[in-house]
């Protein structure tokens, strides 16, 4: 029955109003990150069946931002609302091209200027982050008979 109930869901849902309901939100998130210099956009469109649905990627330069894509998915997972964002990249100090995905796949309507202020906010006046302390000392020795 679930199975059935299923294919009849899907039968009934819009799916271009759906698709043009994910390119609006896309795009209001790309014309808002786009405003910071240096921040370049993408749309990647899906290859598989699950969460069939276009993403936005957002790319920039760590180093002149001042802040990575790891660290932007980490704020705003820890602000209000909780924004969950994927595929980050970017670390501290050795690589800073960085980039964060975007799935309007389960976003409601309003989701998508949150998202996109939250983007902007964040990324335009990034909070002061210091690199990772190095290490200091000499390394110590684990080779050896263990026992």
């Amino acid at each position: 029955m679930g199975w059935l109930m299923a294919v009849e869901m899907g039968q009934q849902r819009d799916h271009a109003g759906e698709w043009m309901q994910w390119g609006m939100s896309n795009g209001e998130i790309a014309a808002s990150v786009t405003r910071i210099p240096g921040v370049t956009t993408e749309i990647h469109q899906p290859e598989d069946l699950s969460n069939h649905a276009p993403m936005i990627r957002v790319q920039w330069d760590g180093a002149a931002l001042g802040i990575t894509g790891r660290e932007v998915e980490k704020l705003l997972m820890q602000g209000t609302p909780r924004i969950t964002v994927g595929g980050a990249g970017g670390n501290r100090p050795d690589n800073m091209r960085s980039s964060v995905t975007i799935m309007p796949y389960m976003m409601m309507p309003g989701d998508a200027k949150i998202v996109a202020g939250a983007l902007y906010a964040l990324m335009s006046k990034p909070p002061q982050i210091s690199n990772p302390a190095v290490p200091s000392g000499s390394p110590s020795e684990v080779g050896g008979q263990w026992g």
